[in-house]
């Protein structure tokens, strides 16, 4: 099993933590998988919380450590929040092999963006970076856009959809 496809099947919170072993791929009761190099777990709902830790922070934990061979993950439509986008932001900056990630369709507001940003300065893996959709704010969304410097390996960018006032995003003009 390389890539493994579980969107859209309304798992919770408490699935991220089947989900983390999954990826971490050296438990004993999944020693017969292959390295897992692509997830996508869009359209649950792993943003809630699972025994005082949010499901989403459980997966990404081991997804994003050093020693994970995930190379894409999605986490599209998860009702991820902006604290959790936070934590997220932080982890993608220690990835060693990412190297895809849809955040699109969540809650992540400023906060997530700068920390994104501040992660895309020292990650040097992820190529495609997907944060559409979200009510970032222009602000926060021009601060990803620059923090794309000599360092950065993305190639991808689909950040559209971000600034819409009316859903918390911030300001109306740049």
């Amino acid at each position: 099993l390389r890539t493994l496809d579980i969107g859209g099947n309304r798992f919770s919170a408490k699935s991220g933590e089947l989900l983390a072993t999954l990826v971490r791929g050296n438990e004993e009761n999944v020693k017969f998988c292959s390295p897992l190099t692509g997830l996508y777990v869009g359209m649950n709902n792993l943003g809630g919380t699972y025994k005082m830790i949010k499901g989403v922070e459980m997966l990404c934990g081991a997804a994003f450590s050093p020693h994970s061979t995930l190379l894409s993950l999605d986490l599209c439509f998860n009702g991820i929040d902006d604290e959790t986008g936070v934590v997220l932001g932080q982890q993608v900056a220690e990835s060693r092999s990412l190297q895809l990630l849809d955040v699109s369709h969540n809650r992540l507001k400023a906060g997530a963006a700068f920390a994104f940003a501040a992660a895309l300065k020292e990650n040097v893996t992820l190529q495609v970076l997907k944060m559409g959709w979200n009510p970032l704010g222009i602000d926060a969304t021009c601060a990803i856009i620059r923090s794309m410097g000599k360092r950065s390996a993305l190639r991808s960018l689909r950040i559209e959809n971000t600034s819409d006032i009316s859903r918390g995003g911030g300001e109306q003009d740049a």
